[in-house]
């Protein structure tokens, strides 16, 4: 069974292999501000949808959480970029 300390630790492997998200960010030159705002509705999304499931989560899990999502939205950008260079 995976707990949180391995999710813990998976999560610290991909900010070490994969680089900062700020630097990731700023590859893809994805506006900062803009992005926190996205990551913030959507962790609000989360917590009013899972109500009292969400406050009685382990608080090392959140971490994970913001990695995933992260992950999802820059996966989302270059997967874009990539559209916008599709030649048809």
């Amino acid at each position: 069974m995976i707990d949180a300390e391995d999710i813990e630790r998976a999560e610290k492997v991909l900010r070490i292999i994969y680089d900062s998200p700020d630097r990731q960010l700023e590859l893809l030159q994805v506006d900062r501000e803009i992005f926190d705002k996205f990551l913030a509705q959507k962790i609000d999304l989360l917590k009013q949808r899972y109500g009292n499931l969400w406050h009685e989560m382990d608080p090392r899990l959140e971490p994970a959480i913001n990695t995933l999502l992260v992950h999802f939205f820059l996966t989302g950008v270059i997967i874009g970029r990539g559209e916008q260079r599709r030649i048809e």
